[in-house]
């Protein structure tokens, strides 16, 4: 019977591919990456953790000792199973090619007495990776449609020109006016305590489904981070400690984490027509009423901007927060976000936020202790801010001209120049 020795110890350099960050860009260029991985028996790559969605080309190799005890008078090298090519060299010399239905090939003529090395290639097809970002061309495609935004917009983005303010800023318009801020489910989900997830998955059934709904901070800006970053911004989540309010108004000590913003940045040219570098911007779609319609920048002095609806101004302030121990030499600070309703009322600090990134298991923390801390308010008030858009008929850009808002059992409207008010059961 013929002496069966199996190939143990290989090493894997995967020579693999990743698409530009904006994948509409056809002058983009894509990013390879060369990944070394030890494996002790013979692996296909689409079984290695981190490659299950790499295309590209791979390079196995080992080595092992000739001839076995007790001699031989030839060998065979045999494969499992190929699926789509396989190049094999054995000391250098290149076999000729094997049928994918039965890998065999004859060695024996290339064999010498000691350490024999072979090597492997094997590539990968570009579906492989194109798998891993089909969802999310076919969300960007529904998302789009479902936020109804104008033609052009959505040419410049299918064009790959670049990402601009303008942009940035429409994109968030439509996308607070089509999906309302609210905590449902915390209130009226069956089951106790709520389970609110935050995978995008779970966030665009909801979002994009039949009945018009939103999300409560986690959900609303998850989901514009995750739009952001298919489109090819340059996005990250950071997160915010709030303050409480007291008839409406932000009061006292700042929480701590319990809400998340994004920060944009953005390339000189598409920000500050003076600036010289970068420009970032604070993006908040998961506020409520009072959260930003617009891009804030994150700069000093901070310029005052209009809100969107009636007289209501924003800005951002750098600055330390009432609590801080460290000395002001550490130069600690945090971002304060700040609204006031005209321009001769005082300024309500609401929220404030670092630029330091907040990651998956950040998230995972503060989205329960928002959705299930007693101590937390969603707990106990029922919210939905719904922000109005008119214009954008005939492909035109749209705007926020008021918002809805139902806290627990009173209804409010606010069209910027007067609010209306009533209660229901």
């Amino acid at each position: 019977m013929p002496l069966s020795i199996q190939l143990r110890n290989w090493t894997l350099t995967a020579e693999h591919w990743d698409a530009p960050t904006n994948i509409n860009d056809a002058s983009a260029i894509a990013a390879k990456h060369n990944t070394t991985h030890a494996l002790p028996s013979l692996t296909s790559w689409t079984a290695i953790p981190g490659l299950e969605n790499a295309s590209g080309v791979g390079r196995y190799a080992t080595s092992f000792h000739w001839p076995p005890p007790g001699g031989a008078d030839g060998a065979r090298i045999r494969f499992s199973h190929v699926l789509h090519a396989v190049a094999v060299r054995v000391n250098g010399h290149r076999l000729p090619p094997l049928d994918c239905s039965a890998p065999d090939a004859d060695v024996g003529p290339h064999l010498v007495a000691g350490v024999n090395e072979v090597v492997v290639v094997v590539p990968a097809t570009m579906w492989n990776y194109l798998r891993s970002i089909f969802s999310r061309l076919v969300h960007l495609t529904r998302y789009l449609d479902y936020i109804v935004l104008p033609a052009q917009y959505r040419s410049q983005i299918h064009a790959g020109k670049p990402l601009t303010l303008d942009l940035l800023s429409t994109i968030l318009t439509y996308h607070i006016c089509a999906f309302p801020y609210e905590n449902l489910d915390l209130h009226y989900a069956s089951a106790d305590p709520p389970n609110i997830p935050i995978d995008i998955e779970s966030i665009f059934r909801k979002s994009t489904g039949a009945y018009g709904r939103g999300g409560y901070c986690m959900e609303n800006s998850i989901f514009f981070n995750y739009v952001l970053r298919t489109l090819g911004f340059d996005a990250y989540l950071v997160g915010a400690r709030a303050r409480p309010r007291v008839n409406g108004i932000p009061t006292g000590d700042f929480t701590g984490w319990m809400h998340v913003v994004n920060i944009v940045t953005l390339p000189s040219e598409s920000g500050s027509a003076d600036s010289t570098t970068p420009a970032k911007y604070m993006c908040d779609v998961g506020f409520g009423g009072d959260m930003p319609t617009v891009p804030v920048p994150l700069v000093t002095p901070s310029p005052v901007l209009h809100n969107s609806i009636g007289t209501q101004e924003i800005r951002l302030e750098r600055g330390r927060i009432p609590g801080m121990r460290a000395p002001e030499s550490s130069g600690q600070a945090f971002w304060i976000y700040q609204y006031r309703n005209a321009g001769d009322q005082p300024w309500h600090a609401a929220f404030c936020f670092t630029e330091t990134e907040f990651l998956e298991r950040d998230l995972e923390v503060l989205n329960w202790y928002t959705s299930r801390d007693p101590r937390c308010f969603q707990t106990f008030t029922l919210l939905v801010v719904k922000f109005l858009m008119r214009g954008g008929e005939e492909g035109g850009k749209g705007e926020v001209y008021g918002k809805l808002m139902l806290v627990n059992d009173e209804v409010k409207e606010n069209l910027g120049e007067r609010g209306d008010c009533r209660e229901g059961s």
